[in-house]
């Protein structure tokens, strides 16, 4: 009798240790949970980004890897802040403005594939859901040298002014 005693009180303190376990493995779990979102929350969305250059549609739209957080990469398609390039290809409504458009994708293929250092500054995302960045190259500011270099004019958002 005192074996059959014994037996039951120690299989009821298994039982309390074994819920402990459980207790203290999911308030673990929750709090793993709860930091986790907090940084997901906290995560950088918007400023200033080291990239990588891959590639360019045309002057003002341009594909770029960045890392988003410590070890995460994404490749995202961005266009330039405050500018706008000449049309290329079917969508030029002239030979000029073609030229012009073609000569500005030239610029910035030239500039970026070269960079040493390549840092965008996220703003906030435009009307067709791209990105809206500035992208400085080895400390140049790639808009201001496309309008310097007559191949961008000064856009805020609103309608375009013709190239021909």
């Amino acid at each position: 009798m005192g074996v059959d005693i014994f037996r039951k009180r120690l299989h009821i303190e298994y039982r309390s240790n074994k819920i402990i376990d459980v207790s203290i493995t999911l308030i673990i779990v929750v709090a793993v949970l709860l930091i986790a979102g907090i940084s997901a929350a906290s995560a950088k969305t918007w400023g200033y980004y080291d990239a990588d250059y891959i590639s360019n549609y045309d002057g003002d739209s341009i594909t770029a890897s960045f890392e988003v957080w410590p070890g995460v990469f994404i490749v995202q398609s961005v266009r330039l802040n405050g500018i706008d390039t000449p049309e290329i290809k079917w969508r030029a409504k002239c030979d000029r403005e073609r030229d012009l458009g073609e000569r500005a994708k030239s610029l910035i293929e030239k500039t970026l594939s070269n960079a040493k250092d390549m840092r965008l500054r996220v703003y906030k995302k435009g009307k067709f859901g791209r990105l809206l960045v500035d992208i400085i190259a080895d400390g140049v500011d790639v808009a201001s040298l496309l309008i310097k270099k007559g191949l961008a004019r000064p856009y805020d958002g609103g309608k375009r002014q013709g190239w021909c």
